[in-house]
């Protein structure tokens, strides 16, 4: 049986946080720096020196502590918490220049999740280079999401648009897309209603606000 690599692929140096994560199937451990993982994000940043854990100097100025010894991603997908992770330890060289459908909407999961779309910016022309054409494919409602979170507002503009002609939700409050399958997830928040008017008049709202606004609606 091959060897998993994940050990080794999630050691980054100068390392002073334990990390597990679940990668190719089994958990694995590794090393990161909490200084690095900090500046990423905001969210890495609270988990790592927890707000409440902070306390004072004698002149009363906030003082940090040190880090948590150990943080788990297990609940993650472990190749796209490595591609954030090598952004962040600044292994560049490392990136994947092309990713799956599959692979960006795991990866705009963590970036919402972690609210770190400014770290993946310089490698989104790169990775949604065939974006015009592949959110168009059947069956990929989840490129809503994906768009969403990457900030595309056309290309969500124009899914939203092109979903909410035939979504149907049955009695039981489950929706459908136009195809008659269940709607994927995720989905942006709040977006998902619980009768097929809720969900338009959320969709619609968007774009009144929008185009009134100048600026992207929060309804979600």
């Amino acid at each position: 049986m091959a060897e998993n690599r994940g050990h080794d692929l999630f050691r980054f140096e100068p390392g002073d946080v334990s990390i597990r994560v679940m990668y190719a199937g089994e958990i694995c451990t590794g090393m990161v720096s909490s200084h690095a993982m900090a500046l990423g994000s905001p969210v890495w940043e609270k988990f790592l020196f927890p707000p409440w854990k902070e306390t004072k100097d004698l002149e009363g100025q906030d003082v940090r502590t040190p880090p948590v010894q150990e943080l788990s991603f297990v609940e993650d997908d472990g190749e796209a918490l490595l591609i954030l992770l090598r952004i962040a330890h600044l292994k560049f060289k490392e990136i994947p220049t092309a990713l799956s459908y599959d692979h960006l909407l795991n990866l705009a999961i963590l970036v919402d999740q972690y609210d770190c779309i400014g770290i993946i910016r310089p490698w989104l022309a790169t990775w949604l280079a065939n974006e015009e054409t592949e959110w168009k494919a059947p069956g990929r409602e989840c490129w809503l999401f994906i768009a969403w979170a990457f900030g595309r507002n056309e290309i969500f503009e124009s899914l939203a648009l092109k979903m909410v002609k035939g979504i149907v939700v049955d009695a039981g409050g489950v929706t459908f897309t136009s195809s008659g399958e269940p709607m994927p997830e995720p989905m942006p928040d709040g977006i998902i209603g619980n009768s097929t008017h809720q969900i338009r008049a959320r969709i619609l709202t968007y774009f009144f606000f929008r185009k009134y606004s100048g600026r992207s609606s929060s309804y979600y």
